[in-house]
């Protein structure tokens, strides 16, 4: 069973994976929406850019030191590989 910290990162991480999918798949990016129209492209501060993912609140620091300290990366390729 997981540690509440442990279930609160990995929850972290889907919504991050689950908010960049969904700007990816429905097209929702901006940028390659005016691009495609021929008008001017807007660059947006990172900022920007996750607060319109609704993903700003996320502390992406510690995220990432919880990525490299539990090695998830590593676990979930492993088991993606135990899977196929």
């Amino acid at each position: 069973m997981l540690s509440a910290g442990n279930r609160r990162y990995i929850q972290t991480l889907l919504t991050l994976i689950e908010a960049f999918l969904n700007r990816l798949v429905t097209g929702n990016d901006k940028c390659a929406l005016l691009t495609e129209r021929n008008e001017t492209v807007e660059m947006l501060t990172i900022n920007d850019f996750l607060f319109s993912l609704d993903i700003d609140n996320v502390n992406m620091f510690k995220l990432c030191e919880y990525m490299k300290s539990s090695k998830i990366i590593h676990k979930v390729r492993v088991f993606n590989e135990f899977l196929c």
